[in-house]
């Protein structure tokens, strides 16, 4: 893999992983509830450690006006939240993964690629059986 690849792999898991997020929320931001307006797929650990970067554990759906202004602006209320509704157990998991050594190399786009393809169609065919 060339290097001048990875900014196009990178966008397109990104893509990938904010149509899961967004998907599986139903569009609804997981802090306040809001169904209306712009929605981001929000990760805890911050998206500059690939190790976690497109791991769903890492990413809630929040509309803009809490990611932006309780993710970004009140870190200590958005750490509170994210322990109270998914607990302490994923907040630990998510720093072991973490501090994990990681390279974005040909097998491990291989690998996500599988990972993230697959809980796509897996939100799908749930979505078609929910809607029948």
């Amino acid at each position: 893999m060339r290097k001048k690849e990875i900014p196009k792999i990178k966008r397109r898991f990104d893509r990938l992983v904010s149509q899961i997020i967004l998907t599986r929320a139903d569009r609804t931001c997981d802090m306040c509830g809001r169904k209306e307006g712009r929605m981001n797929a929000s990760h805890c650990v911050p998206r500059q450690v690939l190790s976690v970067r497109w791991n769903l554990k890492n990413l809630t759906c929040l509309c803009y006006r809490c990611h932006l202004w309780v993710w970004h602006k009140d870190p200590i209320t958005a750490y509170e939240w994210f322990k109270t509704k998914y607990g302490l157990d994923r907040i630990n998991y998510l720093k072991k993964e973490s501090n994990k050594p990681f390279n974005l190399d040909e097998n491990q786009v291989k690998v996500i690629e599988v990972e993230l393809r697959t809980q796509w169609n897996l939100l799908n065919i749930f979505n078609q059986i929910e809607s029948e």
